[in-house]
């Protein structure tokens, strides 16, 4: 709309019909190009919204960054770029930070182990996981596990 109102009041301006076709053809560019740009952004935000599911669905499997760009047929670097910007963090760190609240429920939900639950999510060690979960939660997942447990919690009686 701001760009509509600018030419309105710049076609009021115009004196001769030469100046009217100039700027109606600068008008054209103008809309194109902000056509183009919105475009690209929605574009961007589709492969975004794309390789989150795919992250989504693959929590369990090791892939790296250029695998998912293989699957959504899109450029890795792109794809790394439009992610970064819309969601403020790495592919790689998204991943992690997913795996980690997955792996948190299962800290606090369920009596397996921490190694296993490392395992379960692909971290490559149990240490490594260690160092994961405490980036994103502040916290060890042991010590995680220690507030959070809701079975142990359940069962004596405390709610």
């Amino acid at each position: 709309h701001d760009l509509s109102d600018l030419y309105l009041q710049k076609i009021a301006k115009c004196k001769t019909i030469e100046e009217m076709a100039a700027l109606t053809g600068k008008m054209q560019y103008d809309y194109t190009q902000q056509v183009y740009k919105e475009k690209i952004k929605r574009k961007g935000n589709l492969y975004v919204e794309k390789c989150k599911d795919y992250i989504a669905k693959n929590l369990r499997k090791s892939f790296q960054v250029h695998e998912i760009a293989e699957e959504l047929h899109a450029n890795r670097t792109y794809l790394s770029r439009v992610f970064s910007e819309q969601e403020g963090i790495s592919i790689q760190e998204y991943v992690t930070k997913e795996r980690c609240e997955h792996a948190a429920n299962m800290l606090k939900y369920t009596d397996y182990s921490i190694a296993v639950i490392a395992e379960y999510f692909c971290f490559s060690t149990q240490s490594h996981f260690g160092k994961q979960f405490k980036k994103v939660y502040g916290m060890t997942p042991k010590e995680y596990r220690k507030a959070n447990r809701y079975i142990g919690s359940f069962f004596k009686g405390e709610f």
